[in-house]
């Protein structure tokens, strides 16, 4: 029996569908490609792995925080609806906008793919771990500032994972469409 809330199991399901369009991005690139930088100021593709692992590993301690704080409000049921369209405002996903990402969450390079790619199953494993306990539950008004967006909920703190790694999925994509990708 799953007793998972089913707004966040929506939403897990959409990251993880985002998720699989990255391994499938990646999936038959070298360790040339991966580390190919199309300038010194562009992240080569190993660079955004690492800063998408870096990002996730750092909410499932955020997310035990939100569960703490709706626990001490006081748990409410779970409404209707989805939340999955609740952070279209922001374009996460829109890439022709440079957002510079804070140093705490900067790549480290010169990561093999295979260990970046364990490392983004652990950190996805880490998250759902941490949401599973939300129950029946409803957590729209449990917020936390997001540096860039503001307030967001507990909902679009887990559908942000998506959003991001969407934006930088595009990004995989426009690195690849470089001259001189390695071939």
């Amino acid at each position: 029996m799953n007793l998972m809330n089913t707004k966040v199991q929506e939403i897990i399901n959409e990251i993880n569908d985002v998720r699989q369009q990255i391994y499938a991005a990646v999936a038959e690139l070298s360790q040339e490609q991966m580390d190919f930088k199309p300038s010194p100021d562009v992240w080569s593709i190993s660079e955004v792995l690492s800063h998408l692992n870096i990002v996730e590993k750092g909410l499932p301690k955020l997310y035990s925080i939100l569960l703490k704080k709706a626990e001490d409000a006081g748990f409410k049921p779970e409404t209707e609806g989805s939340m999955l369209n609740s952070l279209d405002y922001a374009q996460l996903e829109v890439v022709n906008q440079k957002m510079p990402a804070p140093e705490r969450v900067l790549p480290q390079a010169g990561i093999e793919k295979a260990e970046l790619l364990t490392a983004l199953q652990a950190s996805r494993q880490a998250v759902i771990d941490a949401v599973a306990p939300a129950g029946n539950y409803d957590f729209s008004e449990v917020k936390w500032a997001h540096p860039f967006l503001g307030e967001i909920n507990f909902y679009q703190w887990i559908l942000f994972i998506g959003k991001h790694e969407q934006r930088h999925l595009g990004q995989i994509n426009d690195i690849r469409q470089f001259a001189n990708f390695p071939a």
